[in-house]
């Protein structure tokens, strides 16, 4: 009984103590502002190399490596089918600061690299045929690496000897370039475990050797492109091309990939070895609040994109898709300084491509949202009237605030409504003078405004006004010679006659067809 009260008063005295711990407020620490601003910024570099790529090391890649690993040792050359290299390619994609984005380097490097794991506090150790260590790829753990700097002659040194290295995930041990041999880094004189670590090797002998007779492959294709005669580079020397071979760069794309997003910069211009893209561009509609994806044009073969980028310095205009399985050939912003006097770059800009202004995609925009929104209203309409408005899936529609009309659509509108109104009243009450007047001078009666009918077919009055007003009118009239010489436009503006205005009588749809002729006539 003792025991079973001593263990409750020690329960409730803990949760006194809780309690009131909980209720005390925490004082936030001040934080030292001088101290703060002498403190240099820190780099991550394990987290930058390890952002990268990824590695996705599946069964059927680790299956493909061992059958490679067996190859090295039987010194047998192995070649990989089609189904191999895709499933590969799951492994060599996050390689990125080896291939660099060139598809013939992932080819290349699917079989080359194997896999290999060591526990911790353990050596790599070199293979039989290996001088020096080839590159590793740290794909899980940590190491500790020297470097020797006699190692390659040929090969770029960015360590220091008789330093012990520290590295981690997502980092390379003697990198390998696809530049070539002399563009390596120093391969690691030792490499030591700290813990259990997972690597991806590249042989290095046999990575250079492959891609040596990759290299001449894709050489030969790109001349052959080349020597077409067609496309951007058409009319540029052999000189030329020879000279700028080594900047050009062949990469293939599936369909539905984006090549090149909005606002974003690049080093290269594509042009379409085969296939075909479409262009877009987002546009913002203000009268409706929204973004507007418009489609520009289509890109097929020998055309080009990406070229405001390398000459402008400008972000890309438009994003840039694939529609079906597409084949670039990438000349890189390098090119333009190897060819002397801008030549180059004055064949690129004279050949630029034009693209509609973002004032005309948006008064495109505002249209069609116009006219969405009528088609929404009436089919909501529509169905509210059938008792079927539960049918339609967006009950409310987005708002558009419609623009103030232009003054060319005003004054239009305008002729239609003073014309309409004029047919009106002449096929209701057509004015007629009721009696001659007298050639009195209390009885004068000014001329009849001019009307519907023409000048011709009006009897001057003979009063002495009338024939003063006959003979300045006659100074400004045509002749009838003047008149048969005339253009077809001035033969259009003879307004209709009496006969017309009544053949028009009951026909309101003639009367729109010569309504439409006359405001035609008068914008022009």
């Amino acid at each position: 009984m003792h025991k079973l009260v001593e263990l409750v008063r020690e329960n409730r005295q803990f949760e006194e103590e809780l309690v009131n711990k909980r209720d005390i407020p925490t004082e936030k620490p001040v934080k030292d502002t001088e101290n703060d601003s002498d403190v240099p910024p820190m780099f991550n570099k394990r987290l930058f190399a390890s952002q990268g790529g990824t590695v996705i090391l599946t069964a059927e890649a680790r299956r493909i490596m061992e059958k490679t690993k067996e190859s090295e040792f039987s010194n047998e050359e192995r070649k990989l089918t089609k189904s191999e290299l895709l499933t590969m390619r799951f492994v060599t994609e996050g390689l990125r600061l080896i291939h660099k984005g060139h598809d013939y380097v992932k080819d290349v490097l699917s079989h080359v690299v194997t896999y290999e794991n060591l526990e911790a506090f353990s050596y790599v150790k070199t293979k039989p045929w290996e001088d020096i260590l080839s590159c590793y790829y740290i794909v899980n753990g940590a190491v500790e690496v020297t470097y020797d700097m006699n190692a390659t002659a040929g090969s770029r040194s960015v360590y220091q000897p008789n330093i012990i290295y520290n590295h981690g995930t997502g980092e390379y041990l003697g990198l390998v370039s696809f530049e070539g041999s002399h563009e390596d880094l120093t391969p690691p004189a030792t490499i030591y475990t700290k813990e259990f670590t997972q690597f991806l090797r590249i042989d290095r002998q046999r990575f250079h050797r492959l891609l040596q007779v990759a290299s001449s492959l894709i050489d030969s294709r790109k001349r052959n492109y080349l020597s077409r005669g067609r496309g951007l580079l058409a009319s540029v020397a052999t000189d030329v091309k020879e000279k700028i071979i080594q900047s050009l760069s062949i990469q293939d794309f599936p369909p539905n990939r984006v090549l090149i997003n909005l606002g974003e910069t690049t080093e290269n211009i594509y042009i379409i070895m085969s296939g075909r893209c479409h262009c877009y561009r987002d546009v913002y509609i203000p009268e409706a609040d929204r973004m507007v994806t418009f489609y520009l044009c289509s890109k097929e073969q020998d055309q080009f994109f990406g070229e405001e980028c390398v000459l402008s310095n400008e972000p890309s205009y438009c994003t840039v898709v694939s529609a079906t399985a597409v084949t670039c050939l990438k000349l890189n912003r390098s090119a333009l300084q190897i060819v002397s006097k801008d030549r180059l770059a004055k064949l690129i800009e004279n050949q630029r491509n034009e693209y509609p202004e973002d004032e005309e995609l948006r008064t495109r925009g505002y249209t069609n949202s116009i006219w969405n929104q009528y088609k929404h209203s009436k089919i909501k309409q529509s169905l509210n009237e059938g008792g079927k408005l539960n049918y339609m899936h967006h009950l409310a529609h987005y708002a558009v605030r419609e623009r103030p009309p232009k003054d060319e659509d005003k004054y239009r509108e305008d002729m239609f409504e003073f014309l309409l109104k004029s047919y009106d009243m002449s096929s209701g009450s057509r004015r007629s003078q009721s009696a001659r007047p007298r050639s009195t001078e209390r009885s004068i009666v000014p001329d009849r405004p001019k009307t519907a009918i023409p000048a011709h077919s009006r009897e001057h009055r003979k009063t002495p006004l009338g024939r003063h007003l006959s003979q300045l009118k006659t100074k400004t009239t045509i002749t009838e010679e003047e008149s048969r010489d005339s253009t077809d436009k001035d033969a259009q503006c003879n307004v209709v006659s009496v006969e017309t205005d009544k053949r028009l009588d009951g026909h309101p749809e003639k009367v729109v067809h010569y309504v439409c002729i006359y405001v035609g006539i008068l914008s022009r």
